[in-house]
């Protein structure tokens, strides 16, 4: 950066005729002196000069970022017992790290029912249970979840938590389970079952493992996306990776 703004600043007094010398010519002093002038003069300039600099270096860290990504997928194995939604052979796997308290976690589900939508069976989608320790509704929920999946209705039980996720609690997730037709003593004895402790901490595990701090976040065969992203975040790596499997094809 230093750098930059001395080269800057002693290239465009010398263009503008603030000096006679050549710039080989001038001493250490010379040199200093001019440039304390010059941003004395033109304040402005440096400010511009420097902002441009900082965002195409930004830019150029963020484009390595995406590179890097892309190059160097995160692996990850879903679990015999993740839930997964799409078709199987679809090309492209989202896989997302969330739990049915969090406010971020109800907005990404909105972005991804979109995301499903469009692309129907280009995409499959895998929920991983990461419950954040301070919201106590987060462990019953997944629990809740994780009883309705043993009776195969996971995805409905899941969206059903998300559009009411101001109601969380006991009273949701038994009216939840007999609106979804569940049967009611199997949905209580599996939600109650001591295994889900292990299943679930297994899940935050493995989520923290590869990188997530926070929910929710997300690998998109492999690619991370952190957030609540907006829709044209997931379409952009979706995108590429499509096209990445169209040249393979080719």
């Amino acid at each position: 950066m230093r750098a930059f703004v001395t080269s800057f600043i002693l290239g465009s007094a010398l263009a503008l005729g603030a000096t006679s010398a050549k710039a080989a010519d001038m001493t250490d002093d010379h040199v200093n002196e001019l440039i304390e002038a010059y941003i004395k003069a033109h304040p402005h300039v440096i400010f511009n000069a420097v902002s441009d600099y900082l965002v195409k270096e930004e830019q150029k860290s963020a484009a390595k970022a995406v590179e890097d990504a892309f190059n160097n997928p995160v692996p990850f194995t879903l679990s015999d017992h993740t839930p997964v939604l799409g078709d199987k052979d679809a090309p492209v796997t989202i896989i997302q790290f969330a739990e049915f308290e969090c406010p971020f976690c109800a907005t990404a589900h909105e972005t991804l029912t979109e995301v499903m939508r469009r692309y129907k069976s280009k995409v499959r989608l895998a929920f991983v249970h990461m419950p954040l320790s301070f919201h106590k509704h987060a462990i019953p929920a997944a629990k809740a979840a994780i009883a309705a999946q043993r009776q195969g209705k996971f995805w409905e039980y899941h969206d059903a938590l998300f559009a009411n996720q101001d109601k969380l609690g006991e009273k949701l997730f038994i009216q939840t389970a007999k609106e979804l037709g569940l049967d009611m003593a199997k949905f209580d004895k599996d939600r109650n079952d001591p295994a889900l402790d292990d299943l679930i901490q297994t899940d935050s595990k493995s989520g923290a493992a590869i990188g997530a701090r926070g929910t929710p976040y997300f690998l998109i065969n492999g690619v991370a996306v952190n957030g609540a992203q907006p829709i044209e975040a997931f379409e952009a790596v979706i995108e590429r990776h499509l096209a990445n499997l169209d040249k393979k094809g080719k």
